[in-house]
């Protein structure tokens, strides 16, 4: 008797023998999974979103199709949680915090959350980055992962003193540093820059650039420089977002005062238009791309409603209506492929 054989009860080793009998036949095949195909058999899209609403302000996490939702956090009395981004995995969820601290005061810090909803952790810290002689008052906000989720891209400032500008921090909470340095306060002394996002090659940081004159969409390398202004500032442009092959740059901009979703290459060239609102339809904000690129999700206000969550594809055809929420509203919407 054979130590397997030894080891098992007799029918399960018979059962066994049958099998491998069965493997020995001519023509007989055996089902083979590479990596890929047993990856993607675990894997699912999903959107993560900001919703409002009498309750406060939750991250809300759902499939792609708006099915299966489930709430991750919801904000303090007071608060709002938003600007989710996932990692590169899909795993990790950042955010932003905003907590009331004290009269015309706002602690805004960015947070970290595993995609099932666990492991809530602060990742800023801004008593510890203030100078002691400037009064409270800083801000982390608008968080998102570098592509090789090594590090985390944001915005920092605080009043007076130096203003809004790009940083980045790691994951851990360590080797926080300058990316943009600028002095002023958006929409206020002077440009402030806010809601990075790295190009999947790891080599250029879109950004909203925010001053008195209105936004414009800029680029920086990872040391700050290189800088190029890509949009005027009447086009009131922000909330950048790269296609995953590096090849386009969708942002929210403004015509006659109505917001719309735009489109246009990594050099600024071949603006195009994707939504149509006007005054009298509504408003189109905060535009992702899907994993595979083909299709965008976005923000969506009709006149008179409150905004849901819209998909279309990415040359901005085939418009659909992902969330149809009532006394409540959905912002800033990421999607990922999580594992």
């Amino acid at each position: 008797m054979s130590s397997l054989s030894f080891m098992l009860p007799r029918a399960r080793v018979t059962a066994l023998a049958a099998v491998a009998s069965l493997l020995l036949l001519p023509g007989a095949q055996i089902a083979m999974h590479s990596p890929a195909q047993a990856l993607a058999a675990v894997s699912v899209e999903r959107i993560v979103f900001e919703r409002a609403d009498d309750a406060g302000s939750h991250i809300v996490i759902a499939d792609a199709d708006g099915s299966d939702e489930h709430i991750l956090t919801t904000s303090p009395s007071g608060g709002i949680d938003d600007w989710p981004r996932f990692s590169p995995d899909g795993h990790t969820i950042a955010f932003g915090r905003h907590t009331p601290i004290g009269p015309d005061t706002v602690d805004d810090e960015v947070y970290l959350i595993a995609a099932d909803g666990s492991g809530l952790r602060q990742l800023t810290h801004c008593e510890l980055t203030v100078p002691l002689q400037v009064p409270r008052g800083c801000g982390f906000n608008g968080p998102s992962f570098m592509p090789d989720g090594g590090s985390i891209l944001l915005s920092h400032g605080w009043q007076p003193g130096i203003g809004q500008a790009v940083w980045s921090i790691r994951p851990d909470g360590t080797g926080l540093r300058h990316i943009t340095e600028e002095p002023g306060r958006r929409h206020q002394e002077g440009p402030g820059d806010d809601q990075p996002a790295m190009s999947p090659d790891g080599e250029w940081i879109a950004f909203a650039r925010c001053g008195v004159d209105g936004c414009a969409i800029g680029l920086v390398n990872d040391h700050g420089g290189g800088l190029r202004i890509l949009t005027e500032p009447s086009m009131r442009a922000e909330q950048p977002c790269w296609s995953p092959d590096g090849g386009t740059i969708v942002f929210r901009g403004a015509v006659d005062d109505t917001f719309n979703i735009f489109a246009m290459d990594p050099d600024g060239r071949n603006v195009r238009q994707l939504t149509f609102d006007t005054s009298e339809t509504g408003a189109s904000a905060a535009p992702r791309y899907s994993p595979d690129g083909r299709r965008i999700v976005f923000v969506h206000r009709a006149v008179g409603e409150l905004r849901d969550l819209y998909v279309m594809d990415a040359d901005g055809g085939n418009v659909t209506q992902l969330t149809h929420t009532e006394d409540a509203a959905e912002f800033q919407p990421d999607w990922a492929i999580v594992r």
